[in-house]
């Protein structure tokens, strides 16, 4: 998986949990990143809850059009196969 690292505040982190559903959807781990120069970074990262993945669902496509924003910090390929993913189209 390749991904951007921020720097967030204890202020930043707690929004981002809301955000992202912590604990119901989401779970927060702290995983060790190499970075760019080979340098391991501990991370915060948002792990979806086991209970509620379903391999059969579609990333809709606003989320998918935000990962895709991102394309200067992807390499090609990662990006090529993001860019394939099928999408669900809500209006």
């Amino acid at each position: 998986v390749e991904g951007i690292i921020y720097k967030v505040n204890e202020d930043g982190i707690k929004k981002l949990d809301r955000r992202e559903g912590v604990p119901d959807d989401y779970l927060q781990e702290t995983v060790s990143i190499e970075n760019n120069n080979q340098e391991s970074i501990n991370c915060i990262v948002y792990i979806a809850n086991r209970s509620k993945i379903n391999n059969s669902l579609k990333p809709e496509r606003w989320y998918l059009n935000h990962l895709l924003a991102g394309k200067k910090f992807l390499s090609d390929n990662y990006y090529f196969n993001l860019k394939n993913i099928e999408t669900l189209d809500r209006f």
